[in-house]
Protein backbone atom coordinates (compact mmCIF):
# COMPACT_ATOMS: atom_id res chain seq x y z
CA UNK A 1 0.00 0.00 0.00
CA UNK A 2 1.59 3.29 -1.12
CA UNK A 3 -0.65 5.47 1.04
CA UNK A 4 -3.36 5.03 3.63
CA UNK A 5 -6.95 6.04 3.14
CA UNK A 6 -7.66 4.25 -0.14
CA UNK A 7 -10.98 2.92 1.11
CA UNK A 8 -12.41 2.88 -2.41
CA UNK A 9 -9.89 0.31 -3.61
CA UNK A 10 -10.22 -1.81 -0.47
CA UNK A 11 -14.01 -1.91 -0.71
CA UNK A 12 -13.88 -2.77 -4.43
CA UNK A 13 -11.41 -5.60 -4.02
CA UNK A 14 -12.75 -6.99 -0.75
CA UNK A 15 -16.42 -6.24 -1.44
CA UNK A 16 -16.71 -4.66 2.01
CA UNK A 17 -19.66 -2.36 2.67
CA UNK A 18 -18.58 -1.05 6.08
CA UNK A 19 -14.94 -0.29 6.84
CA UNK A 20 -13.33 1.20 9.95
CA UNK A 21 -10.39 3.09 8.44
CA UNK A 22 -7.30 3.29 10.63
CA UNK A 23 -5.04 3.68 7.58
CA UNK A 24 -5.62 7.45 7.11
CA UNK A 25 -4.54 9.90 9.80
CA UNK A 26 -7.67 12.06 9.82
CA UNK A 27 -9.22 13.91 12.76
CA UNK A 28 -11.54 11.44 14.56
CA UNK A 29 -14.11 14.22 15.03
CA UNK A 30 -14.61 14.11 11.26
CA UNK A 31 -15.93 16.94 9.12
CA UNK A 32 -16.98 19.87 11.27
CA UNK A 33 -20.63 20.88 10.89
CA UNK A 34 -19.78 24.53 10.21
CA UNK A 35 -17.32 23.60 7.45
CA UNK A 36 -19.92 21.33 5.87
CA UNK A 37 -22.47 24.15 5.93
CA UNK A 38 -19.96 26.55 4.37
CA UNK A 39 -19.26 24.10 1.55
CA UNK A 40 -22.99 23.73 0.88
CA UNK A 41 -23.51 27.51 1.00
CA UNK A 42 -20.79 28.01 -1.62
CA UNK A 43 -21.81 25.21 -3.98
CA UNK A 44 -23.47 27.53 -6.51
CA UNK A 45 -20.18 29.37 -6.92
CA UNK A 46 -18.56 26.45 -8.72
CA UNK A 47 -19.94 27.77 -12.02
CA UNK A 48 -17.17 30.39 -11.79
CA UNK A 49 -13.41 29.94 -11.91
CA UNK A 50 -11.84 30.12 -8.43
CA UNK A 51 -9.84 33.16 -7.37
CA UNK A 52 -6.30 32.55 -8.73
CA UNK A 53 -4.85 34.68 -5.92
CA UNK A 54 -6.81 32.91 -3.17
CA UNK A 55 -7.07 36.40 -1.71
CA UNK A 56 -9.38 35.73 1.25
CA UNK A 57 -7.77 32.40 2.14
CA UNK A 58 -4.24 33.80 1.98
CA UNK A 59 -5.35 36.70 4.14
CA UNK A 60 -6.69 34.33 6.79
CA UNK A 61 -3.50 32.25 6.79
CA UNK A 62 -1.29 35.35 7.00
CA UNK A 63 -3.33 36.67 9.93
CA UNK A 64 -3.22 33.33 11.76
CA UNK A 65 0.57 33.12 11.55
CA UNK A 66 1.33 36.88 11.75
CA UNK A 67 3.19 36.93 8.43
CA UNK A 68 2.77 38.85 5.18
CA UNK A 69 0.59 37.71 2.30
CA UNK A 70 3.77 37.46 0.24
CA UNK A 71 4.94 34.67 2.56
CA UNK A 72 2.03 32.36 1.65
CA UNK A 73 1.37 30.00 -1.24
CA UNK A 74 -1.69 27.73 -1.29
CA UNK A 75 -1.97 24.42 -3.09
CA UNK A 76 -4.09 21.40 -3.87
CA UNK A 77 -2.90 19.65 -0.72
CA UNK A 78 0.60 19.48 0.75
CA UNK A 79 1.58 16.80 -1.79
CA UNK A 80 0.89 19.18 -4.66
CA UNK A 81 3.21 21.74 -3.07
CA UNK A 82 5.96 19.15 -2.53
CA UNK A 83 6.05 18.45 -6.26
CA UNK A 84 6.01 22.15 -7.11
CA UNK A 85 8.86 22.93 -4.73
CA UNK A 86 11.04 20.26 -6.30
CA UNK A 87 10.17 21.33 -9.84
CA UNK A 88 10.94 24.97 -9.05
CA UNK A 89 14.35 24.28 -7.50
CA UNK A 90 15.40 21.09 -9.35
CA UNK A 91 18.07 20.09 -6.82
CA UNK A 92 20.98 18.07 -8.17
CA UNK A 93 21.63 16.43 -4.81
CA UNK A 94 18.95 15.94 -2.17
CA UNK A 95 18.68 14.22 1.20
CA UNK A 96 15.88 12.22 2.78
CA UNK A 97 15.86 10.93 6.36
CA UNK A 98 14.17 7.55 6.22
CA UNK A 99 11.68 6.24 7.08
CA UNK A 100 9.56 9.18 6.00
CA UNK A 101 6.68 10.33 3.78
CA UNK A 102 7.01 8.66 0.36
CA UNK A 103 5.88 11.65 -1.72
CA UNK A 104 9.23 13.39 -1.12
CA UNK A 105 11.09 10.64 -2.94
CA UNK A 106 8.45 10.42 -5.66
CA UNK A 107 8.81 14.15 -6.37
CA UNK A 108 12.60 14.23 -6.13
CA UNK A 109 13.38 11.26 -8.37
CA UNK A 110 12.43 13.25 -11.49
CA UNK A 111 15.16 15.83 -10.96
CA UNK A 112 17.56 14.78 -8.23
CA UNK A 113 20.09 12.25 -7.04
CA UNK A 114 18.56 11.21 -3.71
CA UNK A 115 20.86 10.57 -0.75
CA UNK A 116 19.47 8.66 2.22
CA UNK A 117 20.23 8.60 5.93
CA UNK A 118 18.27 6.18 8.11
CA UNK A 119 17.34 7.52 11.53
CA UNK A 120 14.32 7.26 13.81
CA UNK A 121 15.35 10.17 16.02
CA UNK A 122 15.92 13.73 14.84
CA UNK A 123 18.71 14.73 17.20
CA UNK A 124 22.25 16.12 17.26
CA UNK A 125 23.68 12.74 16.22
CA UNK A 126 21.59 12.88 13.04
CA UNK A 127 22.67 16.49 12.47
CA UNK A 128 26.31 15.40 12.67
CA UNK A 129 25.70 12.62 10.13
CA UNK A 130 24.05 15.10 7.76
CA UNK A 131 26.97 17.51 8.03
CA UNK A 132 29.37 14.66 7.26
CA UNK A 133 27.71 13.61 4.00
CA UNK A 134 30.28 13.54 1.21
CA UNK A 135 28.15 15.36 -1.38
CA UNK A 136 27.15 18.99 -1.79
CA UNK A 137 23.47 18.95 -0.90
CA UNK A 138 20.94 21.28 -2.52
CA UNK A 139 17.74 20.21 -0.74
CA UNK A 140 16.70 18.47 2.50
CA UNK A 141 13.22 17.37 3.58
CA UNK A 142 12.42 17.09 7.29
CA UNK A 143 9.02 15.76 8.40
CA UNK A 144 8.02 17.03 11.85
CA UNK A 145 6.39 15.10 13.38
CA UNK A 146 7.65 12.37 11.12
CA UNK A 147 5.30 10.17 9.15
CA UNK A 148 5.00 7.19 9.84
CA UNK A 149 6.73 7.18 13.25
CA UNK A 150 5.11 10.24 14.85
CA UNK A 151 8.49 11.23 16.30
CA UNK A 152 9.05 14.97 16.86
CA UNK A 153 12.38 16.54 15.97
CA UNK A 154 14.40 17.85 18.90
CA UNK A 155 14.67 21.64 19.11
CA UNK A 156 18.47 21.42 18.99
CA UNK A 157 18.28 19.46 15.74
CA UNK A 158 15.88 21.93 14.13
CA UNK A 159 17.96 24.94 15.13
CA UNK A 160 21.11 23.20 13.94
CA UNK A 161 19.76 22.04 10.58
CA UNK A 162 18.28 25.48 9.85
CA UNK A 163 21.62 27.14 10.63
CA UNK A 164 23.50 24.56 8.54
CA UNK A 165 21.14 24.94 5.58
CA UNK A 166 21.54 28.74 5.62
CA UNK A 167 25.34 28.51 5.71
CA UNK A 168 25.51 25.90 2.95
CA UNK A 169 22.77 27.44 0.77
CA UNK A 170 20.60 24.33 1.04
CA UNK A 171 16.86 24.55 0.44
CA UNK A 172 15.34 23.14 3.64
CA UNK A 173 11.71 22.04 3.72
CA UNK A 174 10.09 21.25 7.06
CA UNK A 175 6.77 19.46 6.66
CA UNK A 176 4.45 20.35 9.55
CA UNK A 177 1.37 18.62 8.18
CA UNK A 178 0.69 16.92 11.52
CA UNK A 179 2.15 19.50 13.94
CA UNK A 180 -1.29 20.73 15.04
CA UNK A 181 -2.02 17.33 16.59
CA UNK A 182 1.01 17.75 18.89
CA UNK A 183 1.93 20.25 21.59
CA UNK A 184 5.00 21.38 19.67
CA UNK A 185 5.24 24.90 18.25
CA UNK A 186 5.44 25.65 14.54
CA UNK A 187 8.62 27.13 13.08
CA UNK A 188 6.64 29.70 11.12
CA UNK A 189 6.88 32.65 13.50
CA UNK A 190 10.67 32.44 13.82
CA UNK A 191 11.92 30.97 10.54
CA UNK A 192 9.36 31.78 7.81
CA UNK A 193 11.92 33.77 5.80
CA UNK A 194 14.71 31.18 6.16
CA UNK A 195 13.16 27.85 5.18
CA UNK A 196 10.06 26.40 3.50
CA UNK A 197 7.37 25.24 5.93
CA UNK A 198 4.59 22.97 4.67
CA UNK A 199 1.15 22.85 6.26
CA UNK A 200 -2.03 20.89 5.61
CA UNK A 201 -5.75 21.40 6.23
CA UNK A 202 -6.52 17.79 5.30
CA UNK A 203 -5.72 16.06 8.56
CA UNK A 204 -6.89 18.43 11.27
CA UNK A 205 -10.09 19.47 9.51
CA UNK A 206 -10.95 16.13 7.85
CA UNK A 207 -11.22 17.47 4.29
CA UNK A 208 -8.94 14.98 2.52
CA UNK A 209 -11.29 14.81 -0.46
CA UNK A 210 -11.15 18.57 -1.04
CA UNK A 211 -7.32 18.83 -1.04
CA UNK A 212 -5.94 21.96 0.61
CA UNK A 213 -2.50 22.87 1.89
CA UNK A 214 -0.14 25.81 2.00
CA UNK A 215 3.48 26.69 2.45
CA UNK A 216 5.15 29.58 4.24
CA UNK A 217 8.49 30.97 3.10
CA UNK A 218 10.27 34.10 1.92
CA UNK A 219 8.66 36.22 -0.83
CA UNK A 220 11.54 35.25 -3.13
CA UNK A 221 10.84 31.53 -2.68
CA UNK A 222 7.10 32.05 -3.14
CA UNK A 223 7.72 33.93 -6.38
CA UNK A 224 10.02 31.18 -7.68
CA UNK A 225 7.44 28.46 -7.03
CA UNK A 226 4.60 30.54 -8.47
CA UNK A 227 6.50 30.77 -11.77
CA UNK A 228 5.99 27.05 -12.39
CA UNK A 229 2.54 26.81 -10.80
CA UNK A 230 -0.82 26.57 -12.59
CA UNK A 231 -3.04 29.65 -12.59
CA UNK A 232 -5.79 27.99 -10.53
CA UNK A 233 -4.30 26.14 -7.58
CA UNK A 234 -7.20 25.77 -5.14
CA UNK A 235 -10.89 25.07 -5.80
CA UNK A 236 -13.47 27.55 -4.56
CA UNK A 237 -14.99 24.96 -2.22
CA UNK A 238 -11.60 24.09 -0.71
CA UNK A 239 -10.90 27.79 -0.19
CA UNK A 240 -14.26 28.32 1.52
CA UNK A 241 -13.62 25.32 3.77
CA UNK A 242 -10.17 26.60 4.70
CA UNK A 243 -11.42 30.06 5.61
CA UNK A 244 -14.17 28.55 7.74
CA UNK A 245 -11.70 26.20 9.45
CA UNK A 246 -9.63 29.08 10.77
CA UNK A 247 -12.76 30.61 12.33
CA UNK A 248 -13.47 27.52 14.46
CA UNK A 249 -12.85 28.45 18.08
CA UNK A 250 -11.30 25.80 20.31
CA UNK A 251 -11.45 23.05 17.68
CA UNK A 252 -7.71 22.32 17.60
CA UNK A 253 -7.47 22.30 21.41
CA UNK A 254 -10.44 19.94 21.66
CA UNK A 255 -8.85 17.67 19.06
CA UNK A 256 -5.47 17.58 20.81
CA UNK A 257 -7.15 16.66 24.08
CA UNK A 258 -8.93 13.72 22.44
CA UNK A 259 -5.80 12.58 20.61
CA UNK A 260 -3.71 12.64 23.80
CA UNK A 261 -6.26 10.51 25.64
CA UNK A 262 -6.89 8.00 22.85
CA UNK A 263 -3.23 7.68 21.84
CA UNK A 264 -2.39 6.74 25.44
CA UNK A 265 -5.25 4.22 25.41
CA UNK A 266 -3.93 2.59 22.24
CA UNK A 267 -0.31 2.57 23.43
CA UNK A 268 -1.27 1.01 26.75
CA UNK A 269 -3.21 -1.80 25.10
CA UNK A 270 -0.60 -2.41 22.40
CA UNK A 271 2.02 -2.76 25.12
CA UNK A 272 -0.12 -5.25 27.06
CA UNK A 273 -0.40 -7.40 23.92
CA UNK A 274 3.35 -7.38 23.33
CA UNK A 275 3.49 -5.05 20.33
CA UNK A 276 6.55 -2.81 19.99
CA UNK A 277 5.82 0.76 18.89
CA UNK A 278 7.47 4.13 18.40
CA UNK A 279 6.65 6.77 20.99
CA UNK A 280 4.49 8.91 18.72
CA UNK A 281 3.45 12.46 19.61
CA UNK A 282 1.07 12.64 16.66
CA UNK A 283 -2.38 11.26 15.80
CA UNK A 284 -1.00 7.90 14.63
CA UNK A 285 1.17 5.09 15.97
CA UNK A 286 3.69 2.95 14.09
CA UNK A 287 4.19 -0.50 15.59
CA UNK A 288 5.79 -3.87 14.86
CA UNK A 289 3.46 -6.84 14.78
CA UNK A 290 4.21 -10.35 15.98
CA UNK A 291 1.16 -11.51 13.98
CA UNK A 292 1.85 -12.37 10.34
CA UNK A 293 -0.28 -10.68 7.66
CA UNK A 294 -1.97 -8.53 10.27
CA UNK A 295 -3.40 -6.05 7.77
CA UNK A 296 -5.09 -8.81 5.77
CA UNK A 297 -6.50 -10.48 8.88
CA UNK A 298 -7.95 -7.19 10.12
CA UNK A 299 -9.50 -6.50 6.73
CA UNK A 300 -11.37 -9.78 7.12
CA UNK A 301 -13.23 -8.15 10.02
CA UNK A 302 -13.66 -4.76 8.33
CA UNK A 303 -10.67 -2.86 9.74
CA UNK A 304 -8.08 -1.14 7.53
CA UNK A 305 -4.58 -0.34 8.80
CA UNK A 306 -1.54 1.00 6.96
CA UNK A 307 1.03 -1.62 5.91
CA UNK A 308 4.44 0.10 6.15
CA UNK A 309 6.37 -2.36 4.00
CA UNK A 310 7.18 0.32 1.40
CA UNK A 311 8.95 2.58 3.91
CA UNK A 312 12.74 2.56 3.72
CA UNK A 313 14.24 1.96 7.16
CA UNK A 314 11.43 -0.20 8.54
CA UNK A 315 11.59 -3.96 8.56
CA UNK A 316 8.84 -6.47 7.95
CA UNK A 317 5.56 -6.46 9.85
CA UNK A 318 5.47 -2.74 10.61
CA UNK A 319 2.09 -1.05 10.53
CA UNK A 320 0.63 2.38 11.22
CA UNK A 321 -2.72 3.04 12.84
CA UNK A 322 -4.56 6.33 13.18
CA UNK A 323 -5.80 7.47 16.57
CA UNK A 324 -9.58 7.41 16.28
CA UNK A 325 -12.57 7.62 18.65
CA UNK A 326 -12.79 5.42 21.75
CA UNK A 327 -15.52 3.37 20.10
CA UNK A 328 -13.38 2.66 17.02
CA UNK A 329 -10.19 2.18 19.03
CA UNK A 330 -11.95 -0.39 21.22
CA UNK A 331 -13.07 -2.30 18.13
CA UNK A 332 -9.45 -2.42 16.94
CA UNK A 333 -8.06 -3.48 20.31
CA UNK A 334 -10.66 -6.24 20.71
CA UNK A 335 -9.88 -7.53 17.21
CA UNK A 336 -6.15 -7.56 18.00
CA UNK A 337 -6.80 -9.42 21.26
CA UNK A 338 -8.68 -12.14 19.37
CA UNK A 339 -5.85 -12.49 16.85
CA UNK A 340 -3.27 -12.69 19.65
CA UNK A 341 -5.14 -15.65 21.13
CA UNK A 342 -5.29 -17.62 17.87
Amino acid sequence: MEHGGNVHKIQRERKIDTLVDFSANINPFGLNKKIKEEIINNIDGIVHYPDPDNYDLVGMIAEKHSVMRENILCGNGASDLIFRIVEAFRPEESLLIEPTFSEYRKALKRFSNINTIESIHYDLDLLSRIKNTDVTLNMIFVCNPNNPTGILAEDSFLEGIIDYAKKENITLIVDESFIDFTHSKSLISKYHNDIIILRSFTKMYAIAGLRLGYLVSSPEVIKKIKEISPTWQVSSLASAAGICAFHLEGFEEKTRSLIDKERDYLKSNLKKMGFEFYDSSANYICFKSHIEDLDSKLLDVGIAIRNCDNYIGLGENYYRIAVRSREDNTVLINSLLKLCKE
